[in-house]
């Protein structure tokens, strides 16, 4: 997630919209607050810090409008824990 999170920002913009500015925000305190529960080691923290890194995931998505990309909690179902919608679909 590290890695990813450091080549998203280091686009600065793409097709027009800003990309890095909001995962430098939105994304530092949720991935260090992972960390810090995963070496702590409880389990149940750990899920709640990734399930809020997902969730930031998906806020830097919708502000630079791209919230048709889901970044999904892993479950085994969805091959790449996405989910892609499309405007005006419906589930």
């Amino acid at each position: 997630m590290t890695e990813t999170i450091e080549a998203i920002q280091s686009i600065e913009t793409y097709d027009g919209v800003v990309i890095a500015q909001p995962s430098r925000v939105i994304m530092p305190l949720l991935l260090e607050r992972l960390r810090k529960e995963l070496s702590d080691g409880d389990w149940a923290l750990a899920w709640g810090a990734y399930e809020d890194l997902i969730d930031g995931c998906n806020r830097c998505h919708a502000a630079t409008e791209h919230e048709f990309l889901e970044i999904l909690p892993s479950s085994g179902q969805a091959p790449y824990s996405q989910r892609f919608r499309l405007e005006n679909a419906q589930d």
